[in-house]
């Protein structure tokens, strides 16, 4: 289901994701959604989701800003 919902997400240039990589690994990942500023009359990105991988184990921590 998530994946359903980044990959309409992405398709709809709705939202942009960045991935950082260490040996071949996935150690973070970034989602920024588009957004329209009232202020500007312009589309802006805000920072959506941060995932960090934090040990050796798989688990991350996960930062949220909305």
């Amino acid at each position: 289901m998530l994946l359903q919902v980044l990959t309409n997400r992405i398709d709809r240039e709705e939202s942009i994701l960045f991935a950082a990589y260490e040996d071949n690994k996935a150690i973070a990942l970034i989602q920024l959604h588009y957004t329209f500023s009232f202020i500007s009359l312009q589309k802006s990105l805000f920072l959506k989701d941060l995932f960090v991988k934090t040990d050796d184990n798989g688990d991350s921590t996960r930062i949220r800003y909305c």
